[in-house]
């Protein structure tokens, strides 16, 4: 039912699959993402032209299919990866008055970032913080990485509708890339919590919730693939 990628978050296990332009890090060990199987593992053969393709077309999960996760053994919490980053027109920071658009990812897992200043506890995002690159400091208008630790961000949102909202964010911490970590990009580094706020603005209501990745954690590493 679900093509759930591992690799993704063990060190030492080679590629990091699909999560490579989500998350950077050595990887939570407990936590896994969970999508809907994609259309080449439900069956084999050449589609032919013209005719409809024979089982569900739905490439997103919905609020009963992580109800089914949360209700397998072992398994601690289920979050929805959002989206809705994408919404975020522009951010502007105390620092200076531009309208920037940094590369925006999901800090969704305990995976160690290297950081030149500030702190995570537990390697844990706070929700209503960032961790920024120490790339985009000197772009946001800060001196130095340690002057923009607990200044402002804002996340300038808008709807397709054309509504808009500010979403007030702190610099928790700054992070740099690291020979040891498996993967870096630069970005702003933003909390499933405050994704999920920003989803909750801009998804349209008169839908059901769709999502195209979950985020499940399980209870003991040794649990993972059970």
């Amino acid at each position: 039912w679900f093509d759930t990628c591992f690799r993704s978050t063990r060190p030492g296990e080679g590629g990091r699959a699909y999560t490579d332009n989500i998350v950077s890090g050595a990887g939570d060990e407990k936590v896994i993402v969970a999508s809907p199987l994609s259309a080449e593992s439900r069956g084999s053969g050449v589609q032919e032209y013209g005719v409809e393709a024979s089982g569900t077309t739905n490439y997103t999960l919905g609020d009963s299919d992580l109800e089914k996760l949360r209700s397998l053994d072992h398994v601690v919490s289920v979050s929805p990866m959002y989206s809705s980053l994408t919404n975020v027109a522009y951010v502007q920071s105390s620092g200076n008055d531009k309208r920037l658009v940094p590369n925006l990812s999901l800090k969704y897992d305990s995976s160690r970032l290297e950081l030149v200043a500030g702190s995570l506890n537990d390697n844990t995002l706070s929700d209503g913080k960032v961790v920024i690159a120490d790339d985009y400091v000197s772009q946001f208008g800060f001196a130095s990485a340690q002057d923009a630790i607990g200044k402002t961000l804002i996340f300038h949102v808008e709807r397709q509708d054309g509504q808009a909202k500010d979403f007030a964010v702190e610099i928790e911490a700054v992070d740099r890339e690291s020979d040891s970590i498996v993967y870096y990009e630069p970005s702003v580094r933003v909390s499933l919590a405050d994704a999920k706020n920003i989803y909750e603005f801009t998804r349209d209501t008169n839908k059901p919730n769709e999502y195209y990745n979950a985020v499940v954690k399980v209870d003991d590493v040794a649990n993972i693939e059970s």
